[in-house]
């Protein structure tokens, strides 16, 4: 995030950009790719090439869960309790358990613990769509972040199960987040349908700035990674390209 410049750009994908996933896998740093027309691809970002997914989460338009062991093919469990689609899942670790975020077009997060398969909590605030969540942990606690089509976004604590802390400024709706440290501060990356990425100091729910994005299609996601001791963030558009 230091230079604030496009180092490549990943080509192949025909159709829109909907999520980004940053991994380290042996040792290579990787990016997880889903997109509109139902393809997972997956990057090696410091060659650029395909990768093998190991294992999966996944969202149905009826409201289903699936955790999927991709290497053996096999089916790890199903979770419903959502009353409409799926709109994103994002797995975290807190005091050593695992855990899956849900967010839903009925407007709803859920948290569930993936271990036991079981749902810990159900979490209302957002008025709109869910479009994504990131977590992250501060001072021993767990929180994730979550973005809706009300265009806010809005902080969450694990453990005491309730929202802390509300972002605005945006006048379109969410689209992405993605958490990421800078000089030690917990930071936030955001996008919105108006093409703007923010940059805020999460904990201090101060804004620290803000990035036009070129018009070459509309942002859609974000992940961010560290290279050679800088802080780089990808971004995916509408028109398949990946930045």
């Amino acid at each position: 995030m230091e230079t604030q410049k496009i180092i490549y750009a990943l080509q192949g994908h025909s159709n829109h950009v909907l999520s980004l996933a940053v991994f380290e896998s042996q040792g290579l740093v990787c990016l997880a790719i889903g997109c509109c027309h139902g393809m997972i691809k997956l990057w090696n970002i410091e060659e650029q090439r395909s990768k093998e997914s190991i294992y999966l989460a996944s969202g149905y338009s009826n409201g289903t869960i699936e955790l999927w062991n991709v290497e053996n093919k096999r089916l790890i469990a199903t979770l419903q309790d959502h009353s409409k689609r799926i709109t994103l899942l994002a797995v975290f670790d807190s005091q050593g358990s695992t855990y899956l975020a849900s967010g839903s077009k009925d407007k709803a997060i859920k948290l569930w613990n993936v271990e036991n398969k079981r749902l810990i909590a159900t979490l209302q605030g957002h008025s709109s769509i869910i479009t994504s969540l990131v977590a992250f942990e501060e001072q021993g606690f767990t929180y994730f972040v979550s973005g809706s089509n009300d265009n806010v976004i809005k902080v969450w604590n694990v453990e005491k199960q309730k929202m802390v802390g509300a972002l605005e400024g945006y006048s379109k709706r969410i689209l992405s987040l993605a958490i990421f440290d800078s000089q030690g501060s917990t930071c936030l990356a955001s996008v919105s349908g108006d093409n703007i990425i923010k940059l805020w100091n999460i904990v201090e729910s101060q804004l620290m700035k803000s990035l036009k994005k070129d018009t070459s299609g509309c942002a859609s996601s974000l992940a961010l990674f560290e290279r050679k001791g800088s802080t780089c963030l990808v971004g995916g558009t509408s028109s398949g390209t990946i930045k």
